[in-house]
């Protein structure tokens, strides 16, 4: 990872189109990193949260760009719903990403893509919007990695069928996981730079 993902690389990434890099995104999907969530039978990897957290903190150490927290946070939630989302878990572990909404579509919704499906968490419940199904409104950030978008207008989706809480509770563990390894890096660069200051 921090090979691939110095501070000149981000800048560099975040110059493309989308934010970040296809052969590096490529290169998650070969590893199977993409398919950790869920079992092998869909193309998964066969692991859990544990695992996808331990590279979740090592991917916000690097602060690396693109879908793949909304990737796989949705992901984990689609294969704990009793519904039947093979084609799309299998899809994803191939490298196609997804957007996750966590707080509905009026707010900042992750990894927003026009060839993506979202996956929205609302307090109704939780659903799979297909790709191209939403007009999406590009805001003011201080995330340059992800940026800020949201949709004005909602669309129909999918029902997944799992409790939004649960649903929620999954989002947010992966979430702080990757902040765990933002907060460690904000702690090594400060301490590298007292220690240079010293």
């Amino acid at each position: 990872v921090a090979d691939q993902y110095s501070f000149a690389q981000r800048k560099t990434y975040a110059a493309e189109a989308q934010g970040w890099s296809d052969k590096n995104w490529a290169q998650l999907a070969e590893q199977g990193l993409l398919g950790l969530p869920f079992d092998e039978a869909h193309g998964g990897s066969g692991y859990g949260l544990v695992e996808l957290g331990v590279v979740l903190e090592e991917f916000g150490r690097a602060c690396v760009p693109g879908p793949f927290l909304a990737t796989v946070a949705a992901a984990a939630v689609l294969a704990r719903s009793s519904s039947d989302h093979a084609p799309t878990l299998r899809a994803l572990a191939e490298g196609a990403p997804c957007a996750l909404a966590p707080n509905g579509l009026g707010v900042d919704v992750l990894g927003a893509r026009d060839d993506a499906p979202t996956l929205v968490l609302d307090d109704e419940g939780c659903a799979l919007v297909p790709a191209g199904a939403l007009a999406w409104v590009q805001g003011d950030a201080l995330d340059v990695v992800r940026g800020s978008v949201h949709a004005e207008q909602p669309a129909p989706g999918v029902p997944v069928a799992i409790d939004a809480r649960r649903a929620r509770d999954v989002v947010a563990v992966l979430a702080a996981a990757e902040a765990v390894g933002i907060a460690q890096w904000c702690v090594d660069t400060a301490a590298a730079y007292a220690s240079d200051r010293v």
